[in-house]
């Protein structure tokens, strides 16, 4: 009995799984705007220029974005770390 009731439980668990991958998760598509305008205004892009600037100064950067919400590449720009084309 204890066997016949597991299996019936993972048979079910089986047709949950389908079922949610049918119903939720075939067709999901990521936003790709949206998602480049989170990674553009995340302060973790200031690890990016760490080999050209170095981490101080990458690390103030991120610190000042965080503080005034201006994204790291605006920063880095402004202060003369890049030149637009770089960033």
């Amino acid at each position: 009995m204890i066997f016949y009731t597991l299996f019936e439980s993972i048979e079910t668990l089986g047709h949950a799984a389908q079922t949610l991958t049918d119903n939720c998760i075939l067709g999901i598509t990521a936003n790709e705007k949206h998602c480049k305008d989170l990674v553009n205004a995340s302060a973790g892009i200031a690890t990016a220029l760490c080999p050209s600037i170095g981490y101080a100064a990458s690390a103030a950067l991120a610190k000042e974005s965080l503080k005034t919400n201006v994204p790291v590449r605006t920063l880095a720009v402004t202060k003369g770390y890049v030149t637009e084309a770089e960033a």
